[in-house]
């Protein structure tokens, strides 16, 4: 859960839930403001377009389930084309 800057150690499930609940609505947000034009834009010409971003989080959930152990019946990954 995040305190100010700084994260700590779930308590419990219903901890966990509140904060993935919080961080999933605002990674939503985020998301929706995303045009056609801006999934191409970058920071700079070295580093991933807002689009290339955006498709990293979604694939990274299954890459992190598989890597603690559990794995989802489905998973995404960056090889998986973009819808």
């Amino acid at each position: 859960m995040r305190i100010g800057y700084y994260y700590r150690m779930f308590r419990t499930i219903a901890d966990f839930i509140q904060a993935w609940g919080q961080e999933s609505e605002n990674t939503l947000k985020a998301f929706r403001e995303l045009t056609d034009s801006s999934l191409e834009q970058r920071a700079t010409p070295d580093t991933r377009s807002l689009g290339a971003l955006a498709w990293h989080t979604i694939c990274s959930l299954g890459e992190m389930m598989t890597t603690a152990g559990l794995p989802l019946a489905h998973v995404v990954t960056e090889q998986t084309p973009a819808p």
